[in-house]
């Protein structure tokens, strides 16, 4: 008798489960009737095009991928998705698992955002069709928000991912799986947002074109309609909000790793900047120069990221008051830390030779002088833009900005003592004119040129007094000024 051979896939692997004998290569069922048939010599001639319903097998599978991905197991997620779209590749649900599971699979060696993209393409083109009843809309939306649960969750992964690297060894190397890296991952979820709210807007459309069409009749799911009222008046603007929510925990969680690699550098650094060096001539500074150069590139790979960290809250957060104020300033403070940290930099030497101690000295390299100075330049800058988020500078900003304008309105107000002031002003500079001239002149009189001395000791004390009548009618005036525009602050 001839072994059974499988007429879709040509196995020979099949065995008997339960009423069925079952393909172990390609899942294709057999009825005892049908596998009496098959065990026959010979070949069987089948003309024509051979049409097999694998609902039973799609459905299968797709379990299959729901319970590895719920497990955690993404490898077997992702194998059991790519079996059911083997079979149909219409089916959103596997493009969806497919997708997911590849992207919790993302590693330094394996990224493989492109392949993720492609399956999120495929999904999203299947979820923007028009759906012809509420049951497609229910596994549509269903589809949509699995999918937006988990777009938040991934792009806290990767950003965790690309950034641990720099919190533990901060270098260039590291540096750039976050400006790269990373921001072409979350620039990638950036745009599946976007395609994501547009599936949901075009699925909830549907419900009340249906609901129109069907009038009084229309049977709308409760899950659908639960949906409906928990989702749909926030989904105007689903996409702008978590991009914006993305953007803000990548800056956080980029400014923290770049706090976390300069402590921990400047912990290992505080062990070893001081280099020893044994004998009396004929020193290789070459280590030390390594080392000097390795920290510079560690403290400046923090820098750069802070800066990054301040690029994305300045540009893709949305703007949220004080949220986004304080964000900022803690990005700016942080960043001038780092800096000060970066131009302080130097090594330090320790010689050791019977005419030497073994003493730390001021040996050693740092920064040149040009150099220092213009990170001090850049540092100044910095300090000023970390001023402008700060509450209480920005509160002496305004107030001082108001008592501008307040004392211009008083000097507007008041054209009579706005002139007295001018006069006053210029008689003071006047008589200082004067006061310098009669103290020249004083000091070329001859010992014996007594009455000059007296008369040009006289004009210099008059001189004074009104210098003083003047500052005192100035000062009456300046308070009479504050006093104005204390009250109409505090007013």
């Amino acid at each position: 008798m001839k072994a059974l051979q499988c007429e879709l896939c040509g196995s020979t692997e099949i065995i008997k489960d339960g009423d069925f004998f079952v393909c172990q290569s390609c899942g294709m069922k057999y009825t005892l009737e049908t596998a009496k048939k098959m065990m026959v010599e010979g070949v069987v001639q089948v003309e024509g095009t051979v049409k097999t319903d694998r609902t039973e097998d799609v459905n299968r599978y797709l379990a299959l991928a729901r319970t590895a991905q719920k497990a955690g197991n993404n490898a077997d997620a992702e194998k059991y998705a790519s079996m059911v779209l083997e079979i149909d590749l219409e089916n959103a649900e596997a493009w969806s698992i497919k997708a997911k599971a590849i992207d919790w699979q993302l590693a330094f060696d394996n990224d493989r955002l492109s392949e993720s993209n492609a399956a999120c393409i495929n999904m999203l083109k299947l979820l923007n069709r028009v759906p012809s009843d509420f049951d497609e809309i229910n596994d549509a939306l269903n589809i949509a928000i699995g999918f937006i649960e988990h777009l938040r969750a991934i792009a806290n992964s990767e950003t965790d991912f690309f950034c641990q690297k720099l919190a533990n060894l901060p270098n260039a190397k590291n540096l750039e799986l976050v400006q790269s890296e990373l921001i072409r991952h979350l620039q990638s979820r950036e745009l599946q947002w976007k395609n994501i709210e547009a599936a949901c807007e075009l699925q909830t459309a549907a419900v009340k074109r249906l609901s129109k069409e069907q009038g009084e009749s229309a049977e709308i799911p409760e899950n659908i309609e639960e949906f409906l009222d928990a989702f749909t008046e926030d989904l105007s603007g689903l996409a702008e909000r978590n991009i914006s929510s993305m953007y803000f925990n990548a800056a956080i969680t980029i400014l923290s790793s770049a706090v976390h690699g300069s402590n921990a550098w400047s912990e290992r650094w505080n062990k070893v900047r001081v280099f020893d060096y044994y004998g009396t001539s004929d020193f290789d500074y070459d280590n030390e120069e390594e080392a000097f150069d390795l920290c510079i590139d560690a403290y400046d790979s923090c820098v750069k990221a802070a800066r990054l960290a301040i690029d994305l809250s300045d540009n893709k957060v949305a703007k949220q008051g004080a949220a986004t104020d304080e964000l900022l300033l803690k990005c700016w403070g942080i960043l001038c830390t780092l800096e000060e940290r970066c131009i302080n930099v130097r090594t330090n030497r320790r010689y050791h030779s019977q005419y030497s101690s073994g003493q730390i000295t001021n040996d050693g390299f740092f920064l040149s002088d040009e150099a220092k100075q213009l990170r001090r330049e850049q540092l100044v800058k910095d300090m000023a833009k970390r001023d402008e988020y700060d509450p209480e500078k920005k509160k002496e900003r305004e107030r001082a900005e108001k008592e501008t304008e307040l004392q211009a309105k008083y000097w507007l107000d008041n054209p009579v003592k706005k002139s007295q002031k001018q006069w006053l002003e210029e008689e003071f500079d006047q008589l200082g004119n004067e006061l310098r001239e009669l103290k020249s002149r004083r000091s070329f009189f001859s010992p014996f040129e007594f009455k000059a001395k007296r008369e040009c000791d006289a004009k210099i004390e008059q001189a004074r007094a009104r210098r003083q009548e003047i500052k005192n009618s100035l000062k009456a005036l300046d308070d009479e000024l504050m006093a104005y525009v204390s009250n109409e602050i505090e007013s």
